[in-house]
């Protein structure tokens, strides 16, 4: 499998109940957390959808907080796993959270697998009272979360291509030919002038 004409969009209220279809095999499992449709909704500010050829292949959405945000679901369609497309998500998750001013987005995965996934990508490991008290409000008791931290800055220092970003020897994202810069700047370089 391959992802073609990969595509992002946020969704509508009334296309909630499309996503609990794809959702429940995984909820089922325990790979995800139970969720109920008024639950989904909550997330829709945020919550955004990822289609290849017309079918939906992965979502992701933040819940905020008052000093962070959680990335609170990030979901690849079983046929497309393997494909990046997971880290596509997060870094769009991290995108929308230097849209809100967020400093720091956390994590919590009961999958010894994710945290090391997660590990890849700078999270690092922290104690359940480094996040929100809230976020323990009405959490199932059955699950026992690991939970994870990266600061915003940090992680999209990664896709900075602009002269002022590279003088101070952050790695430029090679997919972009031109782009403004999402750190400083905000003036977009061509990345071939950028290349060492």
């Amino acid at each position: 499998m391959r992802l073609t004409s990969f595509q992002l969009r946020s969704i509508q209220r009334s296309e909630i109940d499309f996503l609990l279809k794809p959702l429940a095999v995984d909820m089922t499992t325990g790979v995800l957390r139970q969720r109920t449709r008024e639950e989904l909704i909550e997330l829709l500010p945020s919550l955004q959808i990822f289609w290849d050829q017309g079918k939906l292949v992965g979502m992701v959405a933040l819940t905020k907080y008052d000093w962070c945000s959680e990335l609170s679901l990030l979901w690849v369609a079983p046929n497309y796993r393997q494909l990046g497309l997971g880290r596509e998500l997060v870094a769009q998750a991290f995108f929308t959270a230097q849209e809100l001013a967020e400093n720091l987005i956390f994590i919590c995965t009961v999958s010894p697998t994710k945290v090391n996934w997660f590990k890849a990508l700078g999270f690092h490991e922290a104690s359940a009272s480094a996040v929100p008290d809230k976020k323990w409000q009405n959490y199932p008791a059955n699950r026992q979360p690991i939970v994870m931290l990266q600061e915003v800055s940090h992680y999209l220092k990664q896709f900075c291509c602009c002269r002022e970003c590279a003088g101070r020897g952050w790695e430029f994202a090679d997919r972009w030919d031109k782009v403004d810069c999402p750190l400083c700047c905000g003036t977009g370089y061509e990345n071939e002038l950028l290349k060492k």
